[in-house]
């Protein structure tokens, strides 16, 4: 009844038809992957601009302003004066001597005392 090549075309259908499923529901994986990444991007693009109308909120100046003015004797503040403005050009070099590097003892991981170069210790405090 069946010749050989009757059974070549069934075995191929099923193999097309096999492959057609596979492909099939891979990409509706994928697309239920992209719509979920739209989803998070849109999430993330509101939090975005929620956190814009915050900044803009805080950036306020009339708002820092008015903090200025309510907590202005607890942080000294002052007004800027127009001679504390001055160009890069006019800020003086700094320069590094041994008078301005502190040697100072500290211990090391094993509990003894090593030579350490740090500006927070003072010399006299060494020995503690």
């Amino acid at each position: 009844m069946f010749r050989t090549v009757d059974f070549i075309f069934v075995g191929l259908v099923l193999a097309v038809a096999t492959a057609t499923y596979i492909v099939k529901y891979g990409s509706e994986i994928e697309s239920n992957n992209i719509a979920r990444l739209e989803r998070e991007i849109q999430t993330k693009r509101e939090a975005i601009d929620i956190l814009k109308a915050n900044w803009s909120l805080l950036t306020n100046p009339a708002r820092i302003q008015e903090l200025a003015e309510r907590h202005g004797e607890e942080l000294q503040l002052n007004v800027l004066q127009p001679r504390q403005i001055i160009s890069i050009d006019q800020i003086p070099l700094r320069s590094v001597s041994d008078h301005n590097i502190q040697n100072a003892k500290a211990p090391d991981e094993e509990g003894g005392i090593s030579d350490v170069v740090t500006g927070s210790i003072k010399p006299g405090n060494a020995d503690q």
